[in-house]
């Protein structure tokens, strides 16, 4: 039976329909480059006036504009704060952004004052903050112990605001001197950071008398 050659309207048709199928994969690829929609990670600062998430999704501005813009979505992972400088992401058809997280560390907060008999020698200090990588930064050193039994809080529940706290229980290495003046005899003691927001320590000897630590610490389970 002899074999014809496809006709051809039909391989045109069959050929039209191919460079049609590419040419709405093609589309659907660029349609974000099409629309003018910016497909770049671009920094941006959360408006000042932001009171947390419980007022909702902040406004940012975006790429040093003088306008506020948004309200965006944010990771789980990240909880905004009034003037953070933070980066958003593009997220795909919906032709929007999401802030992934800080750009840099957030400025140092201080502790004022301590729980349970604990202060602060001269020049003592307790500060966090967030690092680029959301975790959370403890510094301080000079403290004067107080109340020493294990499990004490030094830093009462909500000490640390609600985008400091952890997920869960995070334990911290610290150092003690024994004598009033630093004597370079030091025991190994700890801090546990709970997720109230509370800061209790751990493994102080009563002789202590000056508490030193620096760390930090992941937030995410």
């Amino acid at each position: 039976m002899p074999n014809y050659p496809t006709p051809l309207e039909r391989r045109f048709s069959a050929s039209l329909a191919g460079h049609n199928a590419r040419l709405r994969r093609v589309e659907a690829r660029t349609a974000g480059i099409d629309s003018g929609f910016p497909l770049a990670v671009l920094p941006a600062v959360i408006d000042s006036a932001y009171t947390g998430p419980g007022s909702g999704n902040p406004m940012a501005y975006v790429n040093g504009q003088a306008a506020l813009s948004g309200p965006y979505a944010y990771l789980a992972s990240y909880v905004p704060v009034a003037g953070d400088s933070v980066l958003l992401a593009p997220v795909g058809a919906t032709r929007s952004y999401t802030i992934i997280g800080l750009s840099g560390p957030r400025p140092f907060q201080s502790f004022s004052s301590l729980a349970n008999s604990w202060g602060f020698h001269a020049g003592g200090f307790f500060k966090y903050r967030l690092t680029g990588d959301n975790e959370l930064q403890l510094v301080g050193s000079n403290l004067n112990p107080g109340t020493a039994t294990d499990g004490t809080a030094i830093v009462a529940s909500g000490g640390l605001p609600a985008a400091y706290r952890p997920a869960g229980t995070r334990f911290v290495p610290a150092w003690c001197d024994r004598l009033a003046a630093y004597s370079g005899i030091s025991e190994a003691a700890g801090l546990a950071v709970l997720s109230t927001g509370e800061i209790d320590c751990y493994g102080v000897s009563g002789s202590a008398s000056r508490f030193d630590f620096s760390c930090t610490l992941p937030l995410a389970a």
